[in-house]
């Protein structure tokens, strides 16, 4: 039932991480783009504000799938002195407190898109973007790498 979930949830990190890619691409592509203009002398009012929002984005859609993989940076020097037995608890408690920094940032995402929502809050700026659509993806990113880390924690704990 597990590697059901976790095979589902490596999918969703999946999507997450071609949906990154291209909007890494399309960010390259409009900084070039805002490079070109400005050169030109017809400088755009979107170019700039749209990558501050992709990069939001990007980073959101990056925690899961740098968890899959396990490349998140940590220091692991001290922890590779360890014995076995003990290196494997401090995997378990690291992860906890990861569980618990996710779930934290999950509801107080939720509670901030929501909020933002219900105000409908526009960005200052002259795109005057609904400030939801960019503080969605902390709560969804949030979310599936508090499952991710769930799961290993859970898969450490059976495998220890």
């Amino acid at each position: 039932m597990l590697q059901a979930i976790n095979h589902g949830i490596d999918r969703i990190i999946m999507g997450f991480g071609v949906l990154g890619g291209c909007m890494l691409c399309i960010m390259i592509s409009a900084t070039f783009f805002e490079s070109i203009a400005r050169y030109l002398g017809h400088p755009t009012s979107w170019s700039m504000e749209f990558t501050e929002y992709a990069l939001v984005y990007l980073t959101f859609l990056a925690i899961s799938v740098t968890e899959k993989y396990g490349d998140h940076i940590r220091v692991d020097f001290f922890i590779k002195l360890l014995p076995g037995k003990i290196k494997s608890y401090v995997e378990i408690f690291n992860y906890f407190c990861i569980i618990l920094l996710a779930a934290v940032l999950t509801y107080y995402g939720v509670r901030l898109l929501l909020k933002s929502y219900a105000t409908g809050v526009l960005s200052p700026t002259p795109l005057r973007v609904p400030v939801f659509w960019v503080q969605g993806i902390l709560p969804v990113g949030a979310a599936v790498m508090t499952m991710k880390c769930f799961l290993k924690f859970v898969f450490l704990i059976r495998g220890r």
